[in-house]
């Protein structure tokens, strides 16, 4: 149970952490930020404060319910804004992206590229369509685990939310400090890298046109968040646990697919995964401490 008689929930004090620690990071590499972007990125985290100072604000003058929850969900939300945001950050500390070294990992590991061979393999309207529809499921199904586990258990959902958020926080800092594009960008023509043939992928290449960069790729939060989320399922959610696994395995298939990333990326995504959740869950331990 989360103590009331906290100033800051745990999922407000992670995002702090990560706001302060990347403002140190922009301040130090002010001038090799990409785009000039380092006062716009400071902003908007001085944005990011006032929205959690107000909603704490608010929420000591009433102290509802759906204020607490909001502010211990709230903050999950800013992963939209925080993903892209690396794309500026990514270049501070090795000018180049490392790419070239991943592929090369790549081809020694499994002797082809199989981002190019395996939708080469499947060219078909209805798999690439799938493929898609699964990648696309994933933003749809981190907020669909949230809402389940909110109206079972709120202390639950608000840990788990907590444990998505302190992992995503810590792909990013791998993603700024590592930068690769993945094989959508650095090999292919982004929009060429598959054929729009469907719904699905016009909707992807939609929403890739809003939020996507090239950056990102090593490894593969996509898998890695696949994995804790379908964790923390295991743990509170059994039922929906086997209604999305399908799903996962698919997503899991899709990123390699529709060329977002290398198969090594799939591998590190799955190796990385246990790591960040347990020290996600040791975080939410000592900030959770009455």
């Amino acid at each position: 149970m989360l103590s009331k008689c906290k100033k800051f929930y745990p999922i407000e004090i992670i995002t702090l952490v990560y706001v302060l620690l990347t403002a140190l990071y922009i301040v130090a590499f002010w001038g090799s930020i990409r785009e000039n972007a380092a006062a716009t990125l400071l902003c908007m985290r001085l944005a990011m404060i006032g929205v959690m100072a107000g909603l704490y604000v608010w929420n000591q003058c009433g102290s509802r319910q759906t204020l607490t929850t909001l502010r211990n969900v709230l903050p999950l939300a800013f992963i939209i804004y925080f993903y892209p945001e690396t794309y500026y950050l990514n270049q501070c500390i090795f000018s180049h992206c490392l790419d070239e070294t991943v592929i090369h990992i790549d081809r020694q590991l499994f002797g082809c590229s199989l981002s190019t061979l395996f939708s080469e393999a499947a060219p078909y309207a209805w798999f690439n369509e799938l493929m898609n529809f699964a990648y696309l499921s994933y933003f749809f199904t981190i907020l669909a685990v949230i809402l389940y586990l909110l109206f079972y258990n709120k202390d639950k959902a608000y840990r788990s939310a907590f444990i998505l958020l302190c992992s995503f926080f810590i792909y990013y800092i791998l993603f700024i400090l590592f930068p690769t594009e993945g094989p959508q960008f650095y090999e292919f023509n982004y929009h060429e890298a598959l054929p729009a043939l469907g719904p699905m992928r016009k909707l992807l290449l939609f929403f890739h046109s809003i939020g996507e960069r090239p950056t990102g790729a090593v490894p593969c939060s996509h898998v890695g968040i696949m994995v804790i989320y379908m964790c923390l399922l295991w743990q509170y959610g059994r039922r929906l646990f086997w209604w999305i696994l399908p799903l996962s395995v698919l997503l899991a298939l899709s990123t390699v697919y529709i060329r977002a990333h290398y198969a090594v990326d799939v591998l590190l995504g799955l190796a990385s995964a246990p790591l960040i959740y347990c020290l996600s869950c040791w975080c939410w331990k000592k900030l959770n401490l009455s």
